[in-house]
């Protein structure tokens, strides 16, 4: 049995969704289901941990948790870390513009991104860049992979492809 965890870094709630769903439909789970796989609801009222969502496919159980600024995604790492001997598979999907921890719209995926390096967690940067002058992060991203333990750092820019950044996480899994 593989356990799984991903942490979505996203500000929209409707791209929020729909990485979720890319997550379900890649592992299979049927788009209906709540999450709530071993009794995770009352868990996460415990643990205050209320955007953990959990599913089982055949053998595997993924956890799913959503972030909508920085400070939550920080809190995320933190979780990761604190559970990260019950999901040996981790790893994130993150916008690159959204509120910091002030509250600020600005390119707070770097941080998400150089904390995903510092942490050997794989990482994929996924945001809808056409208004956003943000030339820099392919170039960025190249610079940084060879410190990445999977050697490898994606960016989808321009549009969000969701199934495709999913794709590409989950290649890192080791």
């Amino acid at each position: 049995m593989e356990s799984i965890i991903i942490l979505i870094v996203e500000d929209k709630d409707d791209e929020a969704i729909t990485a979720e769903t890319a997550i379900k439909k890649h592992f299979g789970i049927l788009t209906e289901d709540d999450g709530s796989y071993l009794g995770l609801a009352s868990l996460r009222e415990q643990l205050n941990l209320p955007s953990w969502r959990g599913y089982k496919n055949n053998d595997n159980v993924i956890t799913i948790m959503r972030a909508r600024n920085l400070t939550e995604a920080k809190n995320g790492f933190d979780q990761m870390d604190r559970f990260g001997t019950v999901f040996p598979k981790a790893g994130i999907l993150t916008d690159l513009m959204f509120p910091g921890t002030t509250g600020i719209m600005q390119a707070n995926g770097i941080e998400v991104l150089l904390t995903a390096i510092e942490k050997k967690f794989p990482v994929v940067m996924c945001s809808d860049t056409n208004h956003h002058d943000v030339g820099f992060v392919p170039l960025l991203a190249k610079m940084l992979s060879p410190v990445h333990p999977s050697g490898k750092i994606p960016i989808i820019l321009d549009r969000k492809d969701w199934d495709r950044a999913v794709g590409e996480l989950v290649s890192m899994f080791v």
